[in-house]
């Protein structure tokens, strides 16, 4: 087993605990959904709120955030998963304000094998995301970026640069509760 990917787990594991991690778009700010302090610290610290992003082990890992998904999401997944397809969804109405101002959430399942390992390993195979910057600058793209914008106040970062560096930027859609299907950003799933 991998050593930084077991002290990540630990670290989640405190009831404040957040970790930086890289991600499709470069690194990310990752706490555990069931860690409501963490979940608030990662607030505090990102300044500009903007939709979670959550990453899950497979889709049972979704379901208590996510309304039911429409038909046409469900497509998605089963053809792009695991893969860099991002799909914004109506978050579930029995969740609290605070844990989504937006009322919606992002959902992805990485395709990248450390994401995948450190998901895995997690109890509750998710992790609730937002980019690792300050206020609108965009999210740093090496660890030791992570180091300079936050210090101390990341318990620990996943050391993953070159999945950053070589990722190709995810394709993201929105599915409305109509099963109307939005391509909000291209990226490296072409869609019919």
């Amino acid at each position: 087993m991998d050593l930084m990917l077991l002290n990540a787990v630990s670290h989640l594991e405190k009831p404040d605990g957040l970790i930086a991690l890289p991600g499709p778009e470069g690194y990310m700010l990752a706490v555990r959904p069931d860690r409501p302090l963490a979940l608030q610290r990662l607030y505090r610290l990102r300044e500009q709120p903007e939709p979670l992003l959550l990453l899950g082990w497979d889709l049972q890992a979704f379901t208590p955030f996510i309304e039911p998904l429409p038909p046409g999401s469900a497509q998605l997944i089963k053809r792009h998963w695991p893969g860099p397809l991002i799909i914004l969804l109506e978050k579930c109405r029995q969740l609290p304000q605070e844990f989504s101002p937006f009322g919606q959430l992002k959902i992805l399942q990485p395709g990248c094998r450390l994401l995948s390992d450190l998901l895995a390993l997690n109890p509750t195979g998710l992790l609730i995301t937002l980019g690792a910057a300050r206020g609108t600058d965009p999210a740093v793209r090496q660890a030791a970026e992570v180091y300079n914008t936050f210090g101390d106040d990341v318990d620990f970062v996943v050391q993953g640069d070159a999945e950053v560096l070589e990722s190709v930027a995810p394709t993201v859609v929105w599915v409305k509760p109509n099963d109307e299907i939005q391509l909000l950003r291209s990226g490296a799933i072409v869609l019919d």
